[in-house]
């Protein structure tokens, strides 16, 4: 089943604008054309533990150079505050 996840780069904190979607569930087969930003939302339903099938069709990685870059959503609480959604950790690790 579908699941939320937060596009998070507080771990990586790559210079990029965002996650790129591969059209395969290998890190070489980048789309090119579409990436997810950082601090977004993606829907879809994981392959393993390593890789999300979105609802695009196209795979992204949960986890780059050894950082977790996808965050399933309720693992943690989302505080809104002034219209805009924060993460609070609630767990370590």
């Amino acid at each position: 089943s579908e699941q939320r996840f937060l596009v998070d780069n507080t771990v990586l904190r790559a210079s990029t604008p965002g996650l790129g979607y591969r059209k395969s569930m290998s890190l070489d087969d980048k789309d090119g054309n579409h990436a997810s930003p950082w601090g977004w939302h993606v829907t879809g339903e994981l392959v393993g533990d390593q890789w999300l099938l979105t609802s695009k069709g196209l795979y992204l990685p949960v986890f780059l150079s050894g950082c977790r870059v996808l965050k399933l959503v309720g693992d943690d609480i989302l505080v809104v505050k002034n219209g805009a959604e924060q993460l609070g950790t609630t767990s370590v690790g």
